[in-house]
């Protein structure tokens, strides 16, 4: 729920304004995007000719917002109010001849130009599911269509002096637990602007007083020591402990910690002779087998002849290793 109230009047700003530049606050702040294109659906009845008229007018403008520089919400708004002013002043465009001049690139699972809606209802709803107009009788009806027309659409309804925020979203991208939490950071940051509206927006609120309860828990956790050893100083310890534990199995064959340790050992004398040093760029080459990927770092002069003496002893189902390291030495 939250608090109507009919302008943002310290900055000539309508509700349906700030509502839109607190949700691309959020879109920034979950995408990281500095460049936002917001659907904004509007009645479309600009004349009186239509006023009566029964039918469906509804356009989709595209709002689009520049959010680089860490702006304040202040400054944030203002961009939303003039971009929103003239978006409303060209509504009468359709969309779709909008999208047939830009020509943007078509994806299946998208819709060109706008990806996200806001849909703002200040008209209230009420609580009667029957209303009378003249000899009309509508009632109200619930329409769920399990479809997702956009990837993400928030819709805010007036009930009174409050207003319900309700997520559509695709399934192929969010979970229910994630669109339950975005719907409480986007009140987070309503709460947010409202009491420091001059705060950059990178600087606003976004987790809810339990999520942020809950990292202040993780926070005041006993201390983690920096990592002081490398992959293969653990594995070391292991060789070390239990050098016939099993490390790799595959169909074909098995190996224990103290074998892939010395292969590993072996692979290591023979870079050196090499001339391999402490900070030496070694290419790595991977050998696609049926049973198992093994891992050749080799950089000798002629790659080719080491490629195709892996690719032979591929063939043959010889050691590849040997192969390599021979190849390699000629």
């Amino acid at each position: 729920m939250i608090s109507r109230g009919d302008r943002y009047d310290e900055h000539s700003a309508t509700m349906y304004m700030t509502f839109l530049a607190v949700y691309a606050v959020l879109l920034h702040r979950y995408t990281g995007q500095d460049d936002l294109i917001v659907g904004v659906p509007v009645a479309n009845r600009t004349t009186r000719d239509v006023e009566g008229l029964i039918g469906f007018f509804i356009n989709t403008l595209a709002i689009r917002l520049d959010l680089s520089g860490d702006p304040s919400f202040v400054d944030l708004l203002n961009q939303v109010k003039n971009a929103s002013l003239s978006a409303f002043s060209n509504q009468g465009v359709p969309f779709e001849r909008l999208v047939e001049e830009l020509q943007p690139e078509r994806i299946r699972a998208q819709t060109p130009i706008v990806e996200t809606l806001l849909n703002f209802r200040n008209m209230p709803l009420g609580d009667r599911e029957v209303r009378k107009a003249g000899e009309l009788t509508m009632r109200r009806r619930g329409l769920f269509t399990n479809t997702a027309k956009f990837d993400l659409t928030m819709t805010l309804h007036r009930q009174e002096e409050e207003f319900v925020a309700e997520v559509e979203y695709s399934h192929d991208l969010f979970e229910r637990s994630t669109a339950v939490r975005l719907l409480g950071h986007y009140q987070t940051l309503l709460e947010s602007v409202v009491a420091a509206p001059a705060a950059p927006i990178s600087r606003v609120r976004l987790l809810t007083s339990a999520e942020q309860t809950q990292l202040d828990a993780w926070q005041q956790g006993p201390a983690v020591s920096p990592l002081t050893r490398t992959v293969a100083d653990l594995l070391e310890e292991v060789v070390a402990r239990n050098p016939d534990a099993e490390a790799v199995v595959t169909a074909s064959e098995t190996l224990t910690y103290g074998q892939l340790n010395a292969r590993a050992n072996r692979l290591a004398h023979h870079l050196q002779r090499l001339g391999v040093e402490t900070g030496s760029p070694v290419a790595q080459a991977l050998l696609d087998t049926p049973e198992w990927t093994r891992f050749t770092k080799v950089m000798p002069r002629d790659y080719k002849k080491v490629l195709e003496a892996m690719e032979q002893a591929r063939q043959d189902g010889t050691d590849v290793d040997q192969a390599v390291m021979a190849a390699s030495r000629s």
